[in-house]
């Protein structure tokens, strides 16, 4: 299955060229993002896959920054010390999409270990 990539540069259309990846989880109205862009600091590009919650009227996402389980799924799948060009960008976004069925399978792992971890304990055996 392909999924569009989108390219954008900023709120006035001239900053440094971002790509995202949007991929509904399919439950609890979350969906994974994928994300590659040049870095602030150092002079790398890179590529993060994070997971947000989408509001019921769909107009608002949610990202719960924790650590471990307590969070919502987060992680960098990749860093480039490249030029942020387009093919680099480009090249480095493609690569966490022939990924993508690992990351899906990672993210829905985080949230069935998050469920078991709240899940109330079984109650003790009364001893004979």
């Amino acid at each position: 299955m392909t999924h569009p990539i989108h390219e954008s540069r900023g709120s006035k259309g001239n900053g440094a060229l971002q790509l995202s990846t949007v991929i509904p989880l399919g439950a609890d109205r979350r969906e994974m993002e994928i994300r590659t862009y040049k870095q602030d600091t150092g002079g790398t590009i890179v590529c993060r896959v994070s997971v947000s919650q989408i509001s019921e009227c769909g107009a608002f996402r949610s990202h719960v920054i924790g650590f471990g389980k307590e969070g919502d799924f987060s992680c960098r799948h990749g860093v480039a010390k490249a030029r942020a060009t387009p093919k680099a960008l480009h090249a480095l976004h493609r690569a966490a999409l022939n990924d993508v069925e690992t990351l899906l399978a990672a993210a829905r792992e985080h949230y069935a270990q998050k469920a078991l971890q709240t899940a109330e304990p079984e109650p003790l055996a009364k001893a004979a």
